[in-house]
Order: structure tokens, then sequence, then C-alpha cells
């Protein structure tokens, strides 16, 4: 699900202008100018599917060889799957930071601590790096 959901949200973005960061699992793009914000389906058996998003699913879908009824699961239907959405952006809440000081671990160097809250399904390893890129 979340492969279908990152696929989707990259033809979203494709040919939008952004800067590329070099991380050990290949690289990352990031928008230059903004991007309006979109609900992108976390794919499963009952997704609805948003205006306009039909023709890259039902593509992303054929190329990946799945369909929206792989993820019922009649044996054990506690792990069925029927899809939910998420946003496309999303901002960290209650962002705080603290004062630069010396890096412990790494003598020569600063850190600051930074704290800050997310909805489900956003990664704060994201936030960060987009921070610091």
């Amino acid at each position: 699900q979340s492969w279908l959901w990152n696929l989707t949200a990259c033809s979203l973005l494709e040919g939008s202008p952004h800067r590329e960061v070099s991380w050990p699992m290949g690289s990352l793009a990031f928008p230059i100018k903004p991007v309006r914000n979109r609900v992108i389906p976390i794919l499963g058996y009952g997704s609805a599917i948003p205006r306009g998003l039909g023709k890259a699913v039902r593509e992303i879908l054929g190329k990946e060889g799945v369909s929206p009824e792989d993820f019922r699961v009649r044996q054990f239907q506690e792990f069925d799957l029927a899809g939910d959405s998420r946003d496309l952006i999303t901002e960290p809440r209650d962002l705080e930071t603290s004062p630069l000081r010396d890096d412990e671990l790494n003598p020569g160097k600063k850190s600051c601590l930074i704290r800050f809250g997310l909805g489900s399904g956003s990664y704060a390893t994201m936030v960060i790096r987009a921070m610091f890129s």
C-alpha cells in the first residue's frame, strides 16, 4: 500500500521543478515551487479514487500487477485492507527547536533538539531531511 501511495504521489509531481537529495536508498525529490495539497488514496479493496487520479491509479495498479481485490484476505478478515487516504503534503505541528550547542558525539560540530508532531503515516526522518537539505 505504501509503495502504491508513493507511486501515485510521484505521478502527481511528475514534471514539477524539483531538487534531488541523495540518501542511502536512492534519491528524494523536493519540489522547488509550492505544490497544491491533494488527498491520495492508500489503495485497498474499498478505496475511493479522488477525481483526476483514476487514470494514474489504473496505470500504477496495472504496472504493478495488483488489483483492489488483492487487498481482501478472505481467510483472515482481520487483515483485510479496505484502504484509506492521506494528504500529499503534511506540515509538522508544534515545531520547537533548542538553541545550538556543542555536539558531544561529534567534536567541533553543533547540535540542537527538534520536537514536532506529525499525522499518522508521516515520517519524521523526511521532515528533518527536508529541513536540512
